[in-house]
């Protein structure tokens, strides 16, 4: 703001995080989240600042911008770069990232007031996205609501299939399914 500078701030939540902490345990996922950051620090410019403010966010400010197409599209790279598969005790981990970005033109800037846009705009397009993955497999928004209330009542049901390899005549393994029997949806 001293300096009347365009800035922008991207605001960043990890999508699929907390599926790292559950399958490879909290000590994996705080590797993972340190290389994270690294990954965004990386990918700033001279002068821009990457830091995590807490769980699976992160904060970018962004400076010497041309304009707000010129800060989404370094916001898409930083996105670009933190959705890379990322090595962490033999296993490639991989998380895509839900983004918000808010940019200032001049030195008015208030930087809470960014920092509350892109955190809004980063919600928006976490919103967006879950709706566009309902929306693909046919079920509308409800499904996710649908699945996480199956969880929360214990009503979720392993079914096993098996697996036959037909030349063999022979069973070679088994596949397991989880099925819900939801009021509206069905199963």
């Amino acid at each position: 703001r001293r300096e009347g500078e365009a800035i922008a701030v991207v605001y960043l939540d990890l999508d699929g995080f907390k599926a790292i902490n559950d399958r490879y345990g909290h000590d994996a996922g705080d590797l993972f989240l340190a290389a994270t950051a690294q990954r965004l620090q990386a990918a700033v410019r001279p002068g821009g600042v990457a830091a995590r403010i807490g769980g699976d966010e992160f904060v970018v400010v962004l400076r010497n911008l041309s304009s707000e197409a010129g800060a989404q599209a370094a916001a898409g790279r930083i996105a670009e770069a933190v959705a890379l598969p990322l090595g962490v005790r033999g296993h490639q981990l991989q998380v895509r990232a839900s983004v918000g970005v808010a940019f200032s033109a001049g030195p008015a800037a208030d930087i809470e007031e960014l920092l509350r846009g892109a955190d809004s705009r980063m919600y928006a397009a976490k919103r967006q996205r879950q709706l566009r993955a309902d929306g693909r497999h046919g079920t509308g928004p409800g499904l996710s609501a649908a699945v996480e209330r199956g969880i929360r009542r214990n009503l979720l049901r392993v079914a096993l299939q098996p697996i036959v390899a037909l030349d063999l005549d022979a069973i070679v393994g088994f596949e397991a399914l989880v099925r819900y029997q939801d009021e509206q949806l069905g199963s």
